[in-house]
């Protein structure tokens, strides 16, 4: 058993050497941090942009390219992923949506988030067939919209 502690000191430490030795800027230091710019921070964030996945085993790391789509499951969705894994994670699709918008993801359902990079073939019955062979619906609502963004990223040479 740990004996107490029964006298405790406190001595003054001048604030320089706490900052130094812990690393934190002290007034001595005149190094300067770089320039950044709008567009290289945009880009470098897009580049290096993980989502962050917890579940109960442990925390994952994924890269926007390495999911192909995302289903809603009531509160909860799956992640399809191009090794051919899934995982389940709950939070809502709503969640996901807003932080992947960015990244190349669209909102053809209300079930469905897929990755439009992996999108082979839109049908007229108003679905898709993605890379990875599944058939996904698209919304009779939203089936316009997503064939107009779906043909920007096409570039004919």
């Amino acid at each position: 058993m740990a004996t107490p502690v029964k006298h405790l000191y406190l001595v003054p430490v001048k604030a320089d050497t706490y900052q130094h030795k812990n690393g934190l800027k002290t007034q001595g230091d005149t190094k300067k941090p770089p320039v950044v710019t709008k567009e290289n921070a945009i880009t470098s964030r897009e580049n290096n942009f993980k989502l962050v996945l917890p579940t109960g085993n442990g925390v994952y790391y994924f890269s926007p390219h390495e999911i192909i789509r995302l289903e809603a499951k009531n509160n909860c969705t799956k992640f399809f992923f191009t090794n051919h894994s899934s995982l389940l994670i709950c939070k809502t699709l709503k969640k996901y949506a807003t932080l992947l918008g960015n990244h190349g993801f669209l909102r053809i359902h209300k079930s469905y988030l897929v990755n439009k990079n992996f999108i082979t073939c839109c049908n007229n019955s108003g679905t898709a067939i993605l890379k990875d062979n599944s058939i996904v619906a698209i919304s009779r609502r939203k089936r316009k919209e997503i064939m107009d963004q779906l043909k920007a990223k096409i570039i004919f040479s």
